[in-house]
């Protein structure tokens, strides 16, 4: 009995199947065979047999037949679709979209006649002028989906200047170069506030500053007033700087008498209005310190230079109204350079990549170049075809719903005004 047990499979000759609460026994008729199957695990010669305990068998006697593992029957897990092959590394940038198009994996919301007809209905009631009669009256003939991408370059750049800078001294800190010799203009650290948006700062340069004397007032912190040229007074306009006003009689025009001017009290001049009658304006240079501080003053400028394209195969929506709606993100990458997309789907945006990279590369020479990011959206478009029955004949129009904010483009709407504005 041990030694039929220890018989490898398979048998030939007739059998008999019965199956009993979904396992299956088989029913020998004719003796096995010595012969092995194909994987069969053997002992090397020489080696005593292992000394193993089977269990008893049914008490139908019959053996059950060996089965394999069927994972068909198992539920797909994701990222586990293929079991049972040797696990490839993670695939670089190239091949991970060569492999993985952007059209997968995505769930676009299913749109419905019923969605395309209120976003129209939407659409004409944003036009003051517009008629709804055809919105909702109109019958719906197709309904064709489609996709747009729009992609993205940006590059996030400093530059920096330098130039010389005065301030009134005051008896601030002077940081001069008996501190040591000023660093370089790229050797000073400065972080940006926050990454791809444009900014700028001002800063002074370590071991620049120096003390000089006022070059507006040469360091006497106070002004000659011109108007009244130091003096402090000017002539009276009334009077003329006489102090008085004649008197003239009506017949031959003379003189009759005087009477003091009572704008300058007789005197033929007033006080300066300009400088209160000191005959000096303070220096608002140097804030009548008649010293300056100067230095250099370093001007950090980050910019983000943003280029993009929008690829719509079938020029449904212009491509100004794609860039405003929402929609996909099928890829996007944040490097300090970015590479080209080559294995992106369509060629179109292949191209466009390679020719908005190449042309941020040498756009910027006098600037450094911190970080890039790009990404591809894709703008889902639907096209109605659609027809209705006017006053006269039918009119048949399309139009274009794209977007995940449902927006509509329908330049072949057939009421496009009033009758107001129509009759004028």
């Amino acid at each position: 009995m041990d030694k039929q047990r220890r018989r490898p499979y398979p048998y030939h000759g007739d059998e008999s199947r019965q199956t009993y609460g979904g396992a299956t026994s088989v029913t020998r008729v004719s003796n096995p065979v010595s012969e092995q199957p194909e994987g069969a695990v053997t002992m090397s010669q020489g080696h005593p047999p292992a000394r193993c305990t089977f269990p008893a068998p049914p008490q139908y006697h019959t053996l059950q037949e060996p089965s394999n593992f069927d994972s068909t029957d198992m539920e797909v897990v994701e990222g586990y679709e293929h079991m049972g092959t040797p696990i490839q590394p993670p695939p670089s940038y190239e091949e991970a979209i060569a492999a993985r198009p952007p059209q997968q994996n995505i769930n676009y919301p299913a749109i419905t006649d019923e969605d395309v007809r209120e976003a129209l209905i939407q659409h004409v009631h944003s036009n003051c002028c517009w008629g709804t009669s055809a919105a909702t009256e109109m019958r719906i003939h197709d309904i064709h989906t489609n996709s747009a991408f729009h992609y993205t370059l940006e590059t996030f750049s400093e530059s920096r200047a330098t130039n010389w800078v005065y301030e009134a001294y005051v008896g601030q800190e002077i940081d001069s170069n008996s501190n040591g010799p000023p660093p370089g203009p790229w050797e000073i650290n400065v972080q940006p506030p926050e990454m791809f948006k444009d900014s700028v700062t001002y800063l002074e340069v370590p071991h620049t500053a120096s003390i000089k004397i006022c070059h507006y007032c040469t360091g006497q912190g106070k002004l000659r007033c011109a108007p009244c040229n130091s003096e402090g007074k000017q002539k009276c306009m009334y009077c003329a700087g006489l102090g008085q006003h004649s008197h003239y009689g009506n017949a031959e025009r003379t003189v009759e008498g005087y009477t003091v001017c009572t704008t300058c009290a007789g005197t033929g001049h007033k006080t300066c209005t300009s400088c209160r009658g000191s005959g000096y304006h303070q220096c608002k240079v140097c804030q009548s310190r008649g010293n300056l501080k100067y230095y250099i003053k370093l001007t950090v400028k980050w910019v983000n230079h943003t280029d993009d394209h929008v690829v719509d195969n079938l020029s449904l929506v212009p491509g100004n109204l794609i860039r405003k709606v929402n929609g996909h993100v099928a890829f996007k990458e944040e490097r300090e350079r970015v590479s080209a997309i080559s294995s992106f789907p369509d060629t179109k945006i292949n191209t466009a990549s390679r020719q908005l990279v190449e042309r941020h590369r040498t756009s910027f020479p006098s600037e450094r170049i911190l970080m890039q990011r790009h990404h591809v959206r894709i703008i889902p478009l639907t096209k109605v075809q659609c027809s209705w029955v006017g006053q006269s004949n039918n009119q048949e129009f399309s139009y274009c719903v794209y977007g995940f904010e449902n927006k509509v483009y329908a330049p072949e709407y057939p009421l496009q005004y009033c009758w107001g504005c129509g009759i004028l």
